[in-house]
């Protein structure tokens, strides 16, 4: 199934890191996008991400789960006369990809809520650190910039990304959006990290 939308609507809610419809019971696997104008793109790696725990952080989140929370509000369609709501989600912090089987760190700033089973000031101090791990190793992120004609494909499941407010005064920052639905996010107890499947792993992190 895809789902198209468009892209940047909003500049100041796209430069948070997010990961796109977190929130969702089935977030897509795969996006698209074109837009018209504006700067760059940056994404950061999630596998990268969680190589950078130390081994007794990722046995501590291993099997957690979260709950993401949309920015946006949407209206139920068994109860529109409600009006919108935000909308909750249940998924494991830490990604099985389906297809290499490694471990990915899924949690972002923009639409993780908490850590389930964790009092709030708990969950608090560890997805804040998990967050600054994601977005502050400059060693796991990426650039891309868009010129006339371009287009980006990144795997959802697996990264995050943030838009690069330098585009102020040159437009709206918009253009086309596709996304592929993808599973419920999995945690797999037989998946591996990316570091020790290539052989890059220490001794003390097996």
């Amino acid at each position: 199934m895809l789902m198209f939308d468009y892209y940047f609507r909003n500049p100041f809610g796209t430069q948070r890191w997010h990961t796109d419809m977190a929130y969702e019971h089935q977030p897509p696997g795969y996006t698209d996008a074109v837009p018209d104008v504006g700067g760059g793109t940056l994404w950061a790696s999630g596998y990268a991400a969680y190589d950078k725990l130390s081994p007794a952080l990722r046995e501590m989140i291993d099997g957690k789960e979260c709950v993401y929370r949309s920015a946006y509000k949407f209206l139920d369609p068994e109860d529109p006369a409600t009006g919108p709501k935000l909308v909750e989600r249940t998924h494991p912090m830490v990604r099985t990809h389906p297809v290499t089987g490694w471990k990915s760190l899924y949690v972002n700033l923009a639409m993780t809520l908490r850590i389930v089973g964790l009092d709030q000031g708990e969950s608090d101090a560890i997805l804040n650190y998990l967050f600054s791990v994601y977005e502050g190793n400059v060693d796991i992120q990426c650039r891309f910039t868009w010129t006339p004609g371009t287009s980006a494909i990144w795997g959802n499941r697996v990264t995050m990304h943030r838009a690069a407010w330098d585009y102020e005064g040159k437009g709206k920052r918009c253009g086309t959006r596709v996304s592929s639905l993808a599973e419920k996010p999995l945690y797999d107890l037989k998946a591996t990290s990316r570091r020790r499947v290539l052989g890059l792993a220490g001794p003390k992190e097996y």
